[in-house]
């Protein structure tokens, strides 16, 4: 049995290697899970913040990284954790390289 299939699924993740096509994986992944879920109208703006999220895994944390995606009534929750153990240091500023947070 190969499970449920992913249109009847509420949540789907997947573990991720930090490499630089890590991006166009995570995006692939999203792509189907969200056109599956019928939610195809999320894929460009759910793309953009997910590749990003990545981008800063593999920049950052330099381990794995898991990207999962719950869904809830209209809404999609787009969550990626790496293996990293330690906070950055400091927030965003001037002197800091690119990809030191957003402030949603």
């Amino acid at each position: 049995d190969a499970g449920p299939s992913i249109d009847a699924l509420v949540e789907r993740s997947h573990l991720f290697l930090p490499v630089p096509l890590a991006a166009s994986a995570v995006r692939r992944f999203l792509v189907e899970t969200l056109e599956a879920w019928g939610a195809g109208e999320l894929v460009h703006d759910a793309a953009l913040v997910a590749a990003e999220l990545a981008n800063n895994s593999v920049l950052h944390a330099a381990s794995p990284f898991r990207v999962t995606l719950r869904r809830g009534g209209t809404s999609v929750l787009i969550a990626v954790h790496d293996a990293r153990t330690t906070l950055p240091d400091g927030g965003p500023g001037p002197a800091r390289s690119p990809g030191g947070g957003w402030c949603l």
